[in-house]
């Protein structure tokens, strides 16, 4: 690899979306994430609930986004 190769290399990345939808979350649902491999973006269209990552708590309302990195677990609830 060339210099010019280790520049463009270090300087952009390309994203691809790998999957897209759409749930109306029931009250008692609980959404139990396994490890991926990929990164996890979710965004709160209406209504309230939280998010668990590393054993911390976030409290989401509607406006929300939150995010999953590769390799961890995440639960979620209304």
């Amino acid at each position: 690899m060339n210099a010019i190769d280790n520049l463009l290399v270090a300087n952009f990345t390309e994203l691809s979306l790998f999957e897209c939808g759409r749930e109306k979350c029931k009250p008692d649902k609980r959404i139990l994430m396994d490890i991926k491999p990929n990164h996890i973006f979710h965004f709160v269209l209406y209504g309230s609930g939280v998010f668990i990552l590393n054993a911390k708590k976030y409290f989401l309302k509607k406006g929300d986004l939150f995010y999953v990195p590769p390799g961890y677990t995440a639960q979620y609830y209304p």
